[in-house]
């Protein structure tokens, strides 16, 4: 499209900041997910679009999150290339991406934003209190680039 559509797809259901990947195992939710946002001047703040979310077992492990995570967003991703592919120009777009941000009514929350230092404040805390929580299993400084899948498997039907 002609003009930029400012648009961020990101895992974690509306937590604002980072933690994406800890958050869902350290205060027991029972649903992770993905967000797209419209961007703005600050984070994390812009309106939602779309979130997809799904169940997140009692017993999942930090590396089970990410793995999910990343399904999710790919997932997401595939779903808003399909809906702008449709559209014939940016204001039909702007008008389904429009659309689509009533119809979810999701917002942001918490409304401040959890920084780095606050995420790893809430770690250090926990290891000292908990070190056999879940959200430290499979727990890696470093990505395994060699875990990841040689294909992805979309839905039947599915062209790109």
């Amino acid at each position: 499209m002609a003009t930029p559509l400012r648009i961020n797809l990101h895992p974690a259901i509306p937590i604002a900041g980072v933690g994406y990947d800890t958050w869902p195992l350290i205060l027991g939710h029972t649903v992770h997910g993905t967000t797209a946002h419209f961007l703005t001047h600050e984070i994390d703040s812009g309106r939602i679009i779309n979130v997809m979310d799904r169940p997140l077992s009692a017993d999942a492990t930090y590396a089970d999150l990410r793995i999910a995570n990343q399904e999710l967003q790919l997932r997401q991703l595939f779903w808003l290339c399909q809906l702008l592919a449709e559209c014939s120009d940016t204001d039909e777009a702007m008008s389904r991406l429009e659309a689509e941000t009533e119809e979810c009514g999701r917002e942001w929350s918490p409304r401040t934003y959890v920084s780095i230092s606050g995420r790893e404040s809430q770690l250090e805390g926990l290891r000292r209190s908990n070190p056999g929580h879940r959200v430290f299993m499979g727990l890696s400084t470093q990505p395994n680039l060699k875990a990841l899948p040689d294909s992805i498997n979309l839905p039947s039907g599915t062209t790109l």
